[in-house]
C-alpha cells in the first residue's frame, strides 16, 4: 500500500467517499434527517475539498 498527500485531481473522488461516509456511517447522528443531512452536505463540495487539499497544513 502506498500512502501519499491528496492532489488537487483528487478533489472529485476524495469528496464522493467524505459525502458518502456521513450519508452512510453517520445515520445514527443525522438520524436519515434530510434538512439535517443537507446542512452536513452543505459544504461538502468538489471545490471546497480542492481547497481543504491546497492548505499548506492539509497534511500535518
Amino acid at each position: 500500500m502506498e500512502i501519499r498527500d491528496a492532489v488537487a485531481g483528487d478533489a472529485n473522488e476524495a469528496c464522493a467517499v467524505l459525502r458518502r461516509s456521513i450519508v452512510e456511517l453517520c445515520a445514527a447522528d443525522h438520524e436519515n434527517d434530510l434538512e439535517i443531512l443537507a446542512r452536513w452536505l452543505d459544504n461538502k463540495t468538489p471545490d471546497n475539498v480542492a481547497a481543504w487539499i491546497a492548505r499548506p497544513d492539509a497534511s500535518t
